[in-house]
């Protein structure tokens, strides 16, 4: 039976990735895929290929033994996830599981914060309010299309300053850098041909909430996926 422990053990035997990934296509196993699970797997430097591979082979339902003589098909596997067409567009996924609805794609530009303690490096986007609103009581799942990597987003939350939503990023200080502590951490889930599940770790409260992408290089702005909760 597979485990974290064992997948660690065979990253740091050097094996190729391809072994890796056959390996845990085609054996039993049993993994550890909680937010303190997956930052373990990342501390011990496992590719995010392998997790996602785990992801998927935790999500798949257990095979069937038959009687020789029992030809029943195996159950069908419900809650498909809907087809997602645009390549890096984040939606969320209603309750059913079978119908998605775009976030709010907008622009966060990077905006500096100075005081006495250091230098807040900050997510800003014009407005007080996303267009695209949740009830408090739902349960949400996002659901995105990358094309075949594991997704590089991170939840926030926004604090409303001067009409805009505001996310601090990294804090610069005397001691060291610091990373914002209004981010929310989310469980990867993969879907097959490059699409990705995103399920918050925790129940999201009121308030508004973005996506950011990745910053490239030397960057200013980046895509971001707003919602809010009412």
């Amino acid at each position: 039976m597979l485990t974290n422990q064992k997948i660690i053990s065979l990253v740091k035997a050097g094996l190729d990735k391809s072994i890796i990934l056959t390996t845990i296509n085609t054996a039993e196993g049993q993994f550890d895929l909680s937010t303190s699970g997956l930052i373990s797997l990342k501390a011990q430097k496992v590719p995010d290929e392998l997790i996602a591979a785990m992801q998927e082979k935790q999500t798949q339902p257990k095979r069937q033994t038959l009687a020789p003589n029992d030809t029943r098909p195996n159950t069908p596997v419900a809650g498909k996830t809907p087809k997602v067409g645009l390549i890096n567009q984040l939606y969320v996924v209603n309750s059913a599981g079978n119908k998605i609805e775009p976030l709010d794609k907008g622009i966060a530009n990077m905006g500096f914060k100075a005081s006495p303690f250091g230098t807040t490096a900050q997510y800003e986007i014009e407005g007080m309010k996303a267009v695209y609103r949740k009830a408090a009581n739902d349960s949400l799942q996002f659901v995105v299309n990358t094309g075949g990597s594991a997704p590089e987003f991170v939840l926030h939350k926004a604090k409303i300053h001067k009409s805009k939503r505001i996310a601090g990023n990294l804090t610069a200080r005397p001691t060291g850098a610091k990373s914002g502590n209004n981010t929310i951490a989310c469980n990867m889930i993969s879907a097959g041909e490059g699409v990705f599940k995103l399920v918050p770790s925790v129940k999201l409260g009121k308030g508004e909430y973005f996506f950011a992408a990745k910053l490239i290089g030397s960057a200013n702005s980046i895509d971001a996926y707003s919602f809010g909760i009412d």
